[in-house]
């Protein structure tokens, strides 16, 4: 259900995040640092950018920044722009068709956003510092 697009829509945003507010990061950087393509990655930033999830600065300080706190963007705001299979109309009950398979679909689609609707990407962001102070533990033991 969600596409690598997706995924890589919200690597680009939590390290966005992680960056000084203020100071823009330049699409090469966020590439390096989060193992995406970076012709992959432009092309995101434009959605992103268009959907007023990014804002773009442009000359030799340039690079892009987050339009709003990470704490204000949920997971839900940034899958929209970047075409998730779950805000999909092809996932939208079927008027014609049965009445409690298209009840059971829609309950479920409604849990699905609300619960993406719930996670910020600040949270993101949280979690991951969580699991990389995690693994140099291990590695230091």
């Amino acid at each position: 259900m969600f596409s690598t697009r997706d995924a890589y829509g919200l690597r680009a945003l939590v390290e966005l995040a992680r960056q000084d507010r203020g100071v823009p990061l330049q699409s090469r950087e966020i590439a390096a640092r989060q193992n995406i393509p970076q012709p992959y990655l432009d092309q995101l930033l434009v959605s992103l950018r268009r959907a007023g999830l990014v804002k773009s600065v442009r000359g030799a300080g340039g690079g892009y920044l987050l339009a709003a706190p990470a704490d204000t963007l949920t997971v839900a705001d940034a899958l929209r722009p970047l075409s998730s299979e779950l805000f999909s109309t092809r996932w939208q009950a079927d008027s014609s068709g049965e009445p409690s398979i298209t009840h059971v679909f829609h309950n479920a689609l409604t849990a699905a956003v609300e619960t993406l609707a719930a996670v910020h990407i600040s949270d993101l962001v949280e979690e991951q510092d969580a699991q990389r102070g995690n693994q140099a533990f291990m590695m230091n033991i």
